[in-house]
């Protein structure tokens, strides 16, 4: 993934902070959003192999769904087979 453009969609600054570390962060590649608005904005003005995306961007609500609404965009916009995405989620379960 040396030159992959990375796009991280996450409300926590923390995990943010360690999903860079793992890519081996090297800023002109890697970018981030915390809200689902923010992502669907930097969808807009760049390009991305790959998108790391949370399943709840809003804590402590199990019932947010906006990581899946981030797959849905990128199926609106033509792009779900160019974006490999992995979905993270600190739920037990699929519910």
């Amino acid at each position: 993934m040396n030159h992959a453009r990375i796009l991280i969609v996450e409300d926590d600054p923390h995990w943010i902070r360690t999903i860079r570390q793992v890519l081996g962060d090297t800023p002109q590649l890697v970018a981030d959003a915390q809200t689902l608005a923010a992502a669907a904005e930097l969808l807009d003005q760049r390009y991305f192999n790959v998108a790391v995306v949370d399943f709840s961007l809003r804590e402590g609500d199990a019932d947010d769904d906006q990581g899946m609404q981030f797959l849905k965009l990128l199926r609106q916009r033509g792009l779900e087979s160019t974006v490999r995405t992995i979905v993270l989620s600190a739920y037990g379960n699929v519910r």
